[in-house]
């Protein structure tokens, strides 16, 4: 995400895609893999409103509890749409229906009454 930039290669020697933006039907195409592999698969931003970084996720990770996703700047890094209905979405593109993916999303928040995605 934009806020905190996470660098590649970090600190698993795995790389990242770093949003910048949420403008609408914005987003990233030809997502990089872990290994600095260029794919097909893109990320775009259906209606989610906000990008940014602050204290809900955790800035001090335990790579025992999450794996890879322990990155500092990649936990604390999120974006949300900020509404009353549950209709926030980004949408993956570029899968082809003869491949198998492995994708893995982190997510985490404090408790709050306000639909979040």
């Amino acid at each position: 995400m934009a806020a905190n930039t996470t660098v590649s290669p970090d600190a698993f020697g795995h790389y990242w895609n770093n949003m910048t933006n949420v403008l609408l039907n914005g987003g990233l195409a030809n997502l990089t893999n872990i290994f600095a592999g260029t794919t097909t698969v893109g990320l775009t931003n259906i209606n989610v409103s906000t990008l940014l970084a602050n204290n809900v996720g955790p800035s001090a990770t335990d790579a025992s509890r999450l794996g890879y996703f322990s990155v500092p700047n990649a936990t604390i890094d999120f974006f949300y749409g900020n509404s009353t209905t549950a209709s926030n979405a980004f949408k993956i593109t570029g899968l082809s229906s003869t491949n198998n993916y492995s994708l893995r999303f982190y997510g985490a928040r404090d408790a709050t009454t306000e639909i979040r995605m």
